[in-house]
């Protein structure tokens, strides 16, 4: 089971080699190949519950969506680099393992450079090494042989920046020492938003609570049970991680795997704390729309209505609606001239402009990609998704950001809801959830 867990995860960070620097040389593979059989070989071995493989393997496969998204937008970065960066993350951990370094005997394992030592009590797990496990982690790799390509020292270096509470550190003195550090640090942001993003996460938190309370961590923090740790995670994110991690998530916008990795990171953290906002936001927002006595009015009111409270309910400045006209087996949606708009500059006059004078073709565009699927749609950023033809009209558009639904009948979708966003987002789980609520609901009532 674990060489077949092994040898798909050296395919794939071969792969990312290639994409990342296809130029580096092709010996890093048997480097990257030898690493990742020691480390997964080692971590194995450990008993501590959350701190395992998988965290490894999850942090690793982040990292390298950081790096290529820092790669692209800044291209400074090398082959050495990403050799150095991608083996810092496959042992940032590995000091948790009991008896890796000299020194290790039995129960009683080396804590520092000083060789002063620990010795854990019965019914410890590795995870009572967690104070001192990047100091372990450190010393691994000295003691370690390496290919001739490989700084100890700066492999070193890098692992100690996934020490958490991150401590201050001194500013950079010259511009290598500055891209040290920022390497470094996405060493450390890849460790955090490796374990928050986890798609596991959640079912998970039950072990990292255990780990956390042999440590004494969980009663110092406060958590009395798993499901405080999970209560309190998201104040810890945003007063402790979120400062620490801002160039790794703007990196990890430049992909669709990285904007995966976000997707999954909000939803974990945020939706604790927003979970209640959200529900009473929500029900608000379905009981305002079930009030509506849809008989009362015409199509194009009742569509300004619903433009109005959703772009309200998520504080999006600029809703616009869509009619689909069907002929035989064509389809093509045409503008309603319909707007919700609590704000207005060149740019969205511009776009309006674009908007009521395109006529879409059914897969065409967000509304045309609603009609032909009947179901919601998002756009993390329009301007640079291939398949919204409006932003390449214009220069500015002043959008970037958007969803769509469809509201439909029994002849299928008759009009589409599109909204957006002046900033690139991913929208919570919980919003796409109820926009689905909304859609579905809004379309029986207009049957009906």
């Amino acid at each position: 089971m674990l060489i077949n867990i092994k040898n798909d995860f050296i395919s794939r960070l071969e792969q990312k080699r290639k994409e990342i620097l296809p130029q580096s040389p092709p010996d890093y593979l048997n480097i990257i190949a030898d690493a990742v059989h020691t480390s997964m070989n080692l971590i194995s071995r450990s008993d501590a519950l959350y701190h395992d493989v998988e965290h490894t393997s999850l942090v690793t496969l982040c990292g390298q969506e950081i790096f290529a998204g820092k790669k692209t937008l800044e291209g400074e970065l090398d082959a050495s680099d990403w050799l150095h960066f991608t083996l810092a993350l496959l042992f940032h951990d590995i000091g948790y393992v009991k008896n890796i370094l000299a020194g290790d005997k039995g129960m009683t394992q080396v804590i520092n450079s000083n060789g002063e030592t620990r010795t854990l009590a019965p019914g410890d797990t590795d995870a009572s090494l967690t104070p001192y496990h990047v100091e372990r982690g450190k010393l691994f790799i000295h003691q370690r042989n390496w290919h001739k390509d490989i700084d100890k020292a700066l492999l070193e270096n890098l692992i100690s920046y996934t020490q958490f509470p991150i401590p201050d550190r001194n500013a950079a003195s010259s511009k290598e020492e500055e891209k040290f550090h920022a390497l470094a640090n996405l060493v450390g942001s890849a460790d955090l938003i490796g374990q928050l993003a986890d798609p596991m996460y959640d079912i998970k938190i039950p072990r990292l609570f255990y780990e956390f309370s042999e440590t004494g961590a969980a009663s110092k923090m406060g958590y009395q049970s798993p499901d405080d740790l999970r209560a309190g995670y998201p104040a810890f994110f945003l007063n402790f991680v979120k400062p620490h991690i801002g160039a790794a998530l703007d990196y990890l916008k430049v992909s669709d795997q990285g904007r995966d990795w976000i997707s999954s990171l909000n939803y974990h953290v945020f939706s604790q704390s927003h979970k209640a906002e959200l529900e009473k936001s929500g029900i608000d927002l379905l009981s305002e729309i079930t009030k509506i006595k849809a008989r009362k009015y015409k199509i194009e009111e009742l569509i300004v209505l619903i433009l109005e409270k959703i772009c309200k309910y998520k504080d999006w400045p600029l809703g616009h609606a869509y009619v689909v006209q069907r002929n035989d087996d064509d389809a093509l949606l045409r503008s309603m001239k319909i707007w919700y708009s609590d704000k207005t500059n060149d740019a969205l006059k511009e776009f309006k402009k674009i908007s009521e004078s395109y006529i879409f073709k059914s897969g065409e565009g967000l509304p045309g990609r609603v009609c032909s699927t009947g179901a919601l749609q998002t756009v993390f950023d329009v301007t640079v998704d291939p398949n919204f033809p409006r932003a390449k009209l214009a220069s500015d558009i002043g959008v970037r950001g958007a969803f769509a639904f469809p509201l439909s009948d029994g002849l299928g979708v008759r009009w589409v809801l599109e909204f957006f966003s002046p900033d690139p987002e991913v929208l919570d789980p919980s919003v796409l959830e109820l926009m689905k609520h909304v859609s579905t609901y809004i379309s029986k009532d207009f049957h009906e």
